[in-house]
């Protein structure tokens, strides 16, 4: 007999069905709709802006502050009468006053903070006590964890980490907030695509960077090709003429303030 869904059930089928970003997206949405309106938002690690530039059409937010290391990370992104740019402090020791804004976001950035614990004991401290934390990162068994983190950080100078499932959740919860919404999903990520992002930090860099680029990408092959049977097996790398995919398990967490 075939059972019915429940409506949470259908819910989380219908993100799965959309592309990434729209699927994050979705799941944000459906956390900020429970908190009210004349929302003040934090993109943390705003990068591209994809996050404020998406969260800027919804009527309940009225003010957002992207934040990142550097206004070049945030060139793409356009400041308006809701979005505003800012670099001071560290994510670590965050420019604002406490319990400033109702909603902080961390999508696809935490891998970069270099000082986790502290970070998110600044973003509990930003927080309003009814405010909410969208957090959402790559997770990874221990044994691939540890096995790439060392092949992630040839690529990227400031990468500082992915964490698993277990410790992420425990970080969280020892920084002070309760998971009350969680929605874990994979991607499939062509080798070629990977690649890519080692080409866009030498756009606009002095002559010579192609040649450098392209020595990097090739150390980064043989890393990937010299990975042990277990992470490969994890991570579902295959290899089909030369080429490599490989995928990404990956979570959204929405965590409200434990406040007792």
């Amino acid at each position: 007999m075939k059972t019915r869904k429940t409506h949470h059930e259908k819910r989380m089928q219908e993100l799965h069905e959309l592309s990434l970003h729209d699927a994050v997206m979705a799941f944000y949405m459906q956390c900020i709709a429970e908190l009210g309106s004349n929302l003040s938002m934090l993109d943390l690690g705003a990068g591209s802006g994809s996050v404020s530039k998406t969260l800027c059409r919804n009527d309940s937010i009225c003010s957002i502050v992207a934040y990142d290391k550097e206004l070049e990370y945030m060139r793409e992104l356009d400041i308006n009468e809701k979005i505003s740019k800012c670099t001071d402090g560290t994510t670590h020791s965050l420019p604002f006053d406490d319990a400033s804004f109702d909603l902080v976001i961390c999508r696809y950035a935490f891998h970069h903070f270099e000082k986790k614990h502290e970070s998110l004991n600044e973003i509990y401290r930003v927080l309003k006590s009814t405010g909410l934390l969208l957090y959402s990162d790559p997770v990874f068994p221990d044994h691939s964890k540890n096995c790439l983190n060392p092949v992630y950080a040839i690529r990227e100078d400031n990468f500082h980490g992915y964490m698993g499932y277990f410790d992420t959740l425990a970080s969280l919860e020892k920084a002070g907030f309760t998971p009350v919404l969680m929605r874990p999903y994979k991607y499939r990520c062509p080798f070629v695509k990977y690649l890519e992002g080692v080409e866009d930090g030498f756009t606009d860099s002095q002559e010579g960077s192609n040649i450098f680029s392209q020595t990097l990408k090739t150390k980064i092959q043989r890393a990937w090709l010299s990975l042990d049977d277990q992470t490969k097996a994890e991570m579902k790398i295959t290899q089909e003429g030369g080429l490599l995919d490989f995928q990404y398990n990956f979570i959204d967490i929405a965590c409200m303030k434990d406040n007792d």
